[in-house]
């Protein structure tokens, strides 16, 4: 298996809470995945550009979007709304905007 994160290097590697820090350590501490920091304030006109999307490919068959944070509150106390599309044209896609990011 083999998982590929992609997350804002603002707050990846400039937030001091331990969360941040403990979320780094533990998904690198796994066999297999990688943690990678976007840093899309060096190619962005607005200083204050934070990478906000949220997705995953699986296998470039199936992509899940949405707009909420992908915590626990979010995904138990919160209202929020993601979409998963079993299509590999459009998981192709979303597998692309990774690529590029």
């Amino acid at each position: 298996m083999r998982v590929r994160t992609l997350l804002d290097s603002v707050t990846l590697e400039q937030n001091r809470g331990e969360t941040y820090r403990r979320m780094r350590r533990e998904l690198a501490a796994v066999p297999g995945i990688t943690v990678r920091a976007c840093g899309l304030r060096l190619h962005s006109r607005y200083p204050g550009c934070i990478m906000h999307a949220k997705y995953l490919v699986a296998d470039r068959k199936t992509a899940v979007v949405g707009s909420h944070n992908w915590s626990f509150g979010a995904f138990t106390d919160n209202v929020e709304l993601s979409l998963a599309v079993d299509d590999s044209v459009f998981a192709g896609q979303v597998a692309e905007v990774f690529e590029t990011d």
